[in-house]
C-alpha cells in the first residue's frame, strides 16, 4: 500500500514538473504583450476577435422565409 500512494505521489510530481516545463518552452505569441516584451518592437495593428453578423447565423431583420422582390 505504501508503494502504491509513493507512485503516485511521485507520478504526479512528475507529470506537473513536465507540463510547467512544457509550458516554459512554449514559443507562442498569445497576446500583443508577449510580442512586444520579446522582439522589442513597436506594434503595427491588430485584429479584432471574428463575431459573426446575425445574417450569417440565420437571425437578422428578415428572421422569415425568404422571397425575391415582386415586379416593379
Amino acid at each position: 500500500m505504501l508503494n502504491i500512494a509513493l507512485g503516485v505521489l511521485l507520478g504526479l510530481c512528475l507529470g506537473l514538473g513536465a507540463v510547467f516545463l512544457l509550458e516554459l518552452m512554449d514559443r507562442r505569441v498569445r497576446s500583443s504583450t508577449d510580442l512586444e516584451g520579446s522582439l522589442e518592437a513597436p506594434l503595427l495593428g491588430s485584429l479584432q476577435p471574428w463575431r459573426p453578423s446575425r445574417l450569417l447565423l440565420g437571425g437578422g431583420p428578415a428572421a422569415g422565409p425568404r422571397a425575391l422582390p415582386g415586379p416593379a
